[in-house]
């Protein structure tokens, strides 16, 4: 994994440099360290997530920098037009682990790379209500049955939420704005107690 620094161009104009994101991939696959590669196992499941805005360059670089490394290494490709909920999820639940740990520990945004390991370590030892286990845990294979169980009844799931009272404990809703990142909290830092509650329609 390389940090954003290492990208070797920006277009004003917009679009997505294919090659660029293929080259990290790539050497994300084969870094000594990172490389999420196990040779012990036989079989392992590895992502990578490309969101661009469908204004592609440098394509044919890329489509074969990536077969290269789809071939040498056996990875299965799995393409997608719709956005996979899950793995999204997985995505901003790992980018607001980073950014929690960047702004407790006061330290510069660059730096997230350097606490990646931690945090996936983190995410894949912590139960997820989704699957009703760890990653680690559902990965061994001895649950499936049980995993995907939990996922259709998780997709079925209706939820409800405990009604407002008087001395309820909340939270206030901040509404976006333009420049609102993902990862941006959607709910004040300040717990505020309800101390009345009125009717408008009246």
């Amino acid at each position: 994994m390389t940090s954003p620094s290492e990208i070797s161009s920006v277009s004003p104009g917009g679009g997505t440099n294919a090659d660029d994101w293929a080259r990290i991939a790539e050497q994300y696959y084969l870094h000594g360290t990172y490389s999420p590669i196990d040779t012990n196992l036989s079989c392992q499941n590895s992502y990578v997530l490309v969101i661009g805005d469908g204004d592609w360059q440098n394509h044919d670089k890329a489509q074969s920098r990536v077969v290269k490394l789809l071939n040498q290494h056996k990875i299965k490709q799995i393409i997608t037009s719709t956005p996979p909920p899950f793995a999204e999820r997985m995505v901003q639940t790992i980018k607001n682990m980073i950014h929690t740990r960047l702004g407790g520990l006061e330290i510069d945004k660059q730096q997230w790379i350097n606490l990646l390991p931690s945090v996936l370590k983190k995410y894949n030892n912590t139960k997820h209500s989704t699957i009703g286990m760890s990653p680690n845990q559902a990965k061994q294979g001895n649950d499936n049955v049980e995993v995907w169980l939990n996922i259709i009844n998780k997709a079925n799931f209706n939820r409800k939420y405990p009604p407002i009272l008087k001395g309820s404990q909340v939270r206030t809703y901040i509404k976006p704005k333009t420049m609102t990142k993902g990862y941006d909290s959607k709910w004040s830092k300040e717990v505020y107690k309800v101390v009345a509650i009125t009717d408008d329609k009246k």
